[in-house]
């Protein structure tokens, strides 16, 4: 199983404001789809709230929450990280999709991360992604987007996996 951990981020590192992303990137978008589809996605609770407390489609959709009486259609919910990730061990790469505190609990377990990397300092968030140590992380993909019609901003796609010992 490779843990991976997918999100957008600006210049420093905010991931929104007031659950809800603060820019519009169709190309990204369709990246997300893209690499989380078919496989296990794990959220907070916050995150599942903030995408309309419905399941995205075509994924096993976990969902962490401190409520133990919590309950939401089409989705498994477990109360801590570790069982969501027992949860998903048969899957070959699950993708942590958010947000910031689960971001911060997966960054030890994870062996990939999926950045996007925003091009624009949004300046107004409240919410981050955990610092990435360069040390511990290496890029082993990146693909530029220029700003276009669709596209305020330029964005770069970047791959890195856990450097070894």
């Amino acid at each position: 199983m490779t843990l991976t951990l997918i999100a957008a981020i600006d210049e420093r590192n905010a991931l929104g404001k007031d659950n809800d992303l603060i820019w519009n990137l169709p190309d990204d978008m369709k990246h997300f789809v893209s690499s989380t589809k078919g496989h296990a996605v794990i959220m907070g609770r916050k995150t599942f709230d903030s995408i309309g407390a419905k399941p995205l489609p075509k994924r096993h959709n976990v969902v962490i929450t401190r409520d133990p009486h919590y309950s939401a259609e089409g989705v498994s919910v477990v109360n801590d990280l570790q069982s969501a990730l027992d949860l998903v061990r048969d899957d070959d790469r699950p993708f942590i999709v958010g947000g910031a505190q689960i971001y911060a609990l997966a960054m030890p377990h994870a062996q990939q991360l999926e950045i996007t990397h925003i091009h624009h300092d949004f300046g107004d968030a409240d919410a981050f992604f955990p610092e990435i140590n360069h040390e511990e992380w290496k890029v082993v993909k990146e693909d530029f987007h220029p700003v276009d019609e669709k596209h305020a901003q330029s964005f770069t796609i970047t791959r890195y996996e856990r450097a070894a010992d």
